[in-house]
């Protein structure tokens, strides 16, 4: 609730009723990322860089506040109908040095976890930037950069494999997008964005010159 940004849904009360703990939030009105992914939903390049540009704000603002989301997903990401995008459930979210979760218990979306998570590591906000960039690639290859065949498989995947290029998916993109995208997954977390900010403002320079260009060709 004492998270205030444009990017991030709005929880104005919390209360009680029939001993069931209850929360009063912003109505949204659009679809999940999860739900546009699975319909396809056609959406342009810019759209999608956009998408993540703002995410990447709002998380921003939240590990100003000391908090980390540690569930980034398409299913936490509500596109709204005017386009504009808000992050959503903060369930298991880290406040400074409290933890909701216990030694070895996971919590998360196997997909979407770093691989200092399955290590016990303590998260910072690197964790959340490798989850955006699970999206980020999911949102453009339409495919889950580490997927294997059980959960053994995905952990070991996540752990120690590159995701496969984009050359191997019927796309083409700027190359400064792929690697933005392998700057997020990168396995060492030194390696990443050191913020989400930073994350945010190297799409930008690539919507930019995507823009640029298209007005040139226009």
């Amino acid at each position: 609730a004492s998270l205030q940004h444009p990017n991030i849904v709005t929880v104005y009360d919390l209360g009680e009723y029939e001993s069931r703990p209850f929360l009063v939030m912003q109505y949204l009105e659009g679809h999940s990322l999860e739900s546009l992914l699975r319909a396809h939903h056609p959406l342009t390049l810019l759209e999608k860089i956009n998408i993540i540009i703002e995410v990447c704000q709002g998380l921003g603002y939240a590990h100003q506040h000391g908090i980390i989301h540690r569930d980034i997903k398409p299913g936490n990401i509500m596109v709204l109908n005017d386009g504009s995008v808000k992050i959503v459930d903060f369930g298991i979210a880290r406040l400074g040095d409290k933890t909701l979760t216990r030694t070895g218990q996971i919590v998360g979306s196997l997909y979407y976890m770093p691989p200092e998570q399955f290590l016990d590591k303590p998260l910072d906000k690197r964790a959340d930037v490798y989850s955006t960039g699970v999206v980020l690639y999911q949102l453009l290859t339409y495919s889950l950069p580490f997927e294997g065949e059980n959960t053994g498989s995905t952990l070991a995947k996540i752990i120690s494999e590159p995701p496969p290029p984009f050359s191997q998916f019927a796309v083409s993109y700027p190359p400064e997008l792929e690697v933005i995208t392998l700057k997020a997954l990168a396995k060492d977390r030194d390696q990443r964005f050191a913020t989400a900010e930073a994350m945010a403002v190297a799409l930008a320079e690539v919507q930019d010159h995507f823009k640029q260009e298209s007005i040139k060709e226009y």
